[in-house]
């Protein structure tokens, strides 16, 4: 009874704060690393995809443009 206590006091009092505490820093170098890299490459990324999310918006702006015109020419036509 007392060897099973003292592991569950051990484990409470010492492996979980040193997990805790690799956890917080593996956060940590994460996150410092993100911010290093980003002028760079996050920022080059993030450019080509609202060009792509512009090229697309501006092609479905088109099409609706073309639709209304058919749908004017045909009018016309009868």
């Amino acid at each position: 009874m007392g060897v099973e206590l003292f592991w569950k006091v051990f484990i409470m009092l010492f492996v979980f704060p040193v997990v805790i505490s690799l956890y917080a820093a593996a956060v940590h170098f994460l996150g410092a690393f993100i911010v290093r890299i980003s002028p760079r490459w996050l920022v080059r990324i993030f450019a080509i995809k609202l060009w792509t999310t512009e090229f697309d918006k501006g092609r479905a702006v088109n099409r609706i443009a073309l639709q209304a015109e058919d749908k004017l020419n045909k009018r016309f036509d009868r």
